[in-house]
């Protein structure tokens, strides 16, 4: 849980919503929802710690390996949300527009 928090820390406000978005076209049409409410239960707060979250979401423990693997895929998703905009971000600026033509 600390990982996904310190990794949403990096967010800025705008990419929290444009995240669910990109998130929404690259997922499966199911899989979403329990990944979407374990995302959105730590941006708002709802859950402090794993045992909160794996009790809501599978009525288990965290050492549940479909929490392990629901956590682990929200990671990988978030870091990898992160690698694209932060490669498009730097692209947009004129720095980063000299860079690619060098």
């Amino acid at each position: 849980m600390e990982k996904l928090k310190e990794i949403l820390a990096l967010f800025r406000k705008n990419d929290r919503y444009k995240f669910v978005q990109y998130f929404s076209r690259i997922g499966n049409k199911n899989a979403p929802k329990k990944y979407m409410r374990l995302y959105k239960g730590i941006v708002e707060g709802n859950y402090k710690n794993d045992e909160e979250a794996a009790a809501d979401l599978y009525q288990s423990s965290p050492m549940d390996k479909r929490y392990f693997n629901l956590k682990y895929y929200l990671l990988n998703k978030l870091l990898d949300y992160l690698i694209v905009s932060s490669d498009r971000d730097r692209y947009r600026t004129t720095y980063g527009w000299q860079e690619i033509r060098v």
